[in-house]
């Protein structure tokens, strides 16, 4: 008569555990990764329509003004000095005249809004033209 020896397999062995754990932590921080990138983009895409926002603005703010009045101003400004800005910190802004044509009832005004994005300095520009009323 030959005795008969059950082996119960129904667990995992060390080893297998090991392996899945290295595999479930190696996909889980790739998915905490993306979620961070995805984060930092959003924040950048925010700060980036954030400056074109407050370039729209200012060109709707010189839009008011009487031609003469509407002037140059190659040094930037921030624009958490002035008053209807002053939660915009770290945003700054040029603006450009061209009045090259040939007439003196035109000129091309530029807004260009700077701001930073880590160590980087971006930019977003937005141009129009003015008309002697």
């Amino acid at each position: 008569m030959k005795l008969a020896i059950k082996i119960d397999d129904s667990g995992l062995t060390l080893l297998e555990v090991l392996i899945s754990f290295v595999v479930l932590t190696t996909t889980l921080f790739a998915v905490m990764n993306s979620f961070a990138l995805a984060a930092r983009r959003n924040i950048d895409t925010g700060r980036h329509q954030t400056a074109l926002a407050l370039a729209q603005s200012k060109l709707e703010e010189l839009k008011n003004e009487t031609y003469n009045n509407v002037v140059e101003i190659t040094t930037p400004v921030q624009f958490s000095s002035e008053s209807d800005y002053f939660c915009f910190c770290g945003f700054t802004y040029t603006i450009s005249i061209d009045d090259s044509s040939f007439d003196e009832l035109n000129k091309t005004v530029t807004v260009v809004v700077f701001y930073k994005e880590g160590d980087t300095t971006k930019q977003v520009a937005l141009t129009t033209g003015f008309t002697k009323r």
